[in-house]
């Protein structure tokens, strides 16, 4: 079941930006100069951003470097959200190597709560960070995707995409 997070009205439109991507959109917001937000969506916004503060416009960019395979590494500002525990889960994601996956539980061992893979997977689906907090990375024991804010598909062509541009494919994965 996928979960799209609607993104939170905001009537300063200049620290926010609205990336299209090969599997929808993403509605940035920017707080302090840190990302804050970044909402998954399969339709175009009816309210879309006239114009884009200087750092709306360089995280935007960035994210569309990974979409083109030139970014795998993020080098902007943003807020880790959640309890230390669901930090430290964020954390151990941010440390799988692009193109790889763990699976739930995995991850529950690294963060030192076996026999958590479930809450691994409630803390996921909190991810308000997909593609800079790499949730997709993290699969089922069948390596199935399946759980993702954007639907398995989106999960599986992030998955496949990664592991093409680390074998120097550079074509995307049909959708």
């Amino acid at each position: 079941m996928s979960r799209l997070r609607t993104p939170v009205s905001n009537k300063s439109q200049q620290n926010s930006f609205l990336l299209s991507t090969p599997i929808g959109y993403f509605f940035g917001q920017i707080e302090n100069g840190a990302l804050i937000s970044l909402c998954w969506q399969k339709t175009k916004p009816t309210e879309v951003p006239e114009e884009e503060s200087e750092i709306a416009q360089y995280i935007r960019q960035s994210l569309e470097s990974y979409f083109t395979g030139k970014k795998t590494t993020w080098d902007f500002t943003y807020l880790l959200p959640g309890s230390p525990e669901e930090k430290k889960v964020y954390t151990t994601l941010m440390k799988i190597p692009y193109g790889h996956t763990l699976t739930y539980s995995e991850v529950a061992m690294l963060v030192n709560k076996p026999r958590t893979a479930r809450w691994v997977g409630h803390v996921l689906s909190k991810n308000p960070l997909p593609i800079v907090i790499p949730c997709h990375r993290v699969v089922r024991k069948d390596k199935t995707g399946e759980y993702s804010a954007g639907g398995p598909t989106s999960k599986s062509w992030l998955i496949q995409w990664e592991k093409q541009q680390v074998s120097e494919e550079r074509t995307p994965p049909s959708w």
